[in-house]
């Protein structure tokens, strides 16, 4: 059991992205997350934007906070939640290169399954895959001295669990089977953890 929620018989807590208040317009983009609070109006929005969930979760009575994935770009369907990793970590193209994408479910444009599939341009391994700029920790600290609760932190590496897939559209290539490439780029996604500790 984790300290954090030691003496805890259920501990309570919420999962997924929240909603982008409206007045927060700063993004990312591919520049690193330290980079970017560097920018007086990124680090601004985004520590309000934290505090702001992190008030709601408190509030709300939730023993395990989150920081709400104040981090993600708004892109359509979520797509920072995909593309964030691979847009950040070592080993992936600079640029990414839209391919064609083959649209399984049928649905029509205008349809959210449609525009996501559209939406996914993202880069391909082009060598080996490291940690590059993810600066997980570095988020993690931001959001944990705004709060006394435990925060937690998540992320996604879907798209990297099928490499060489036919209907994967991040054209994930490497000089290696699928499987490395994946192992690769969850220890990566690891790596950066334990210095949160």
């Amino acid at each position: 059991m984790y300290k954090a929620s030691s003496g805890i018989t259920l501990p309570t807590s919420i999962i997924g992205s929240l909603p982008r208040p409206s007045w927060y317009t700063a993004g990312l983009g591919s520049q690193s997350f330290l980079e970017a609070m560097m920018n007086l109006r990124y680090r601004e929005q985004y520590e309000d934007a934290v505090s702001v969930y992190l008030r709601a979760q408190e509030t709300a009575g939730l023993d395990i906070c989150t920081d709400g994935d104040a981090h993600f770009d708004e892109q359509i369907s979520g797509m920072s939640w995909q593309s964030y990793p691979l847009t950040h970590m070592a080993g992936f193209s600079a640029v990414a290169e839209p391919s064609a994408y083959q649209l399984a479910t049928g649905a029509p444009r205008g349809h959210i399954l449609h525009d996501f599939l559209e939406a996914r341009v993202l880069p391909k391994i082009v060598g080996p895959v490291g940690p590059g700029n993810l600066q997980y920790a570095a988020m993690w600290k931001v959001a944990q001295r705004l709060t006394r609760k435990p925060v937690k932190f998540g992320t996604i590496f879907r798209n990297c669990s099928r490499p060489q897939s036919t209907t994967d559209t991040t054209r994930i290539q490497s000089n290696g089977s699928g499987r490395s490439a994946t192992r690769s780029t969850a220890s990566s996604a690891n790596w950066p953890m334990p210095a949160a500790r």
